[in-house]
């Protein structure tokens, strides 16, 4: 897929290239600097707007624990640009997200725009930095993510739900939940598979199996 494509393909995803790096690139205000936090990273369903889904938002407020600051926003983390605005559609939804996972394989930068979003949650993260990706977020973020752990040693733990991409760095603690019936994971993930659920590639943030392995997870905090 190309980034030419025609204009009737290109209307229903509102949003182009230069409007997505440019919001990426965007001046956004500092972060609160916290022990712990949570957030949501999955590529964009419309490149003009970044809000989490009502299911996505469900997801983080059942798995966080009282000490974890989470992060209401998707990707890149800067506003809550589009909330109540209309999805597109699942076939829109689905060229946008192939575009973004391709930019993470080979466009440099977006590979630096993806960088500066996450560097902004891990400066501001203190001790711990918890990242649920879904589908082509895992390769969002292994694109954005340094290859070695920042000095200041905040420990990041990334659970990829559905991955498609390559598992992060080896600093980073990964684990990789695939569904039975997700198609899509199991053709464009490579890497270990820590669970295998029930669920399709769209289901993970209603399934209670995915939420029990999150909040296992969100709640194995440190203590430094």
């Amino acid at each position: 897929m190309t980034d030419a494509m025609p204009a009737d393909i290109q209307a229903p995803i509102r949003g182009g290239k230069a409007g997505h790096f440019d919001r990426l690139g965007a001046a956004v205000p500092a972060m609160a600097v916290v022990d712990r936090r949570l957030a949501i990273l999955t590529g964009q369903s419309d490149l003009s707007q970044n809000p989490l889904s009502p299911d996505q938002r469900r997801f983080l407020a059942e798995i966080a624990p009282p000490d974890v600051d989470q992060v209401l926003t998707g990707f890149p983390f800067a506003d809550d640009q589009g909330v109540g605005a209309a999805r597109p559609s699942l076939f829109a939804a689905s060229i946008a997200n192939a575009r973004q996972y391709l930019w993470s394989l080979g466009d440099a930068r977006y590979r630096a725009l993806a960088a500066r979003a996450v560097s902004r949650l891990l400066g501001a993260t203190r001790k711990d930095l918890i990242l649920v990706t879904g589908s082509c977020g895992l390769a969002i973020v292994t694109a954005a993510l340094p290859q070695r752990q920042p000095n200041r040693g905040v420990r990041c733990t990334v659970l990829a739900l559905g991955p498609v991409g390559r598992p992060p760095p080896d600093w980073v603690r990964f684990q990789a939940v695939v569904g039975r019936r997700d198609f899509w994971s199991r053709a464009l993930y490579r890497g270990r598979v820590d669970a295998v659920i029930d669920a399709g590639h769209l289901g993970y943030w209603t399934s209670r199996e995915a939420r029990a392995i999150a909040a296992r997870l969100a709640n194995s905090g440190v203590d430094r």
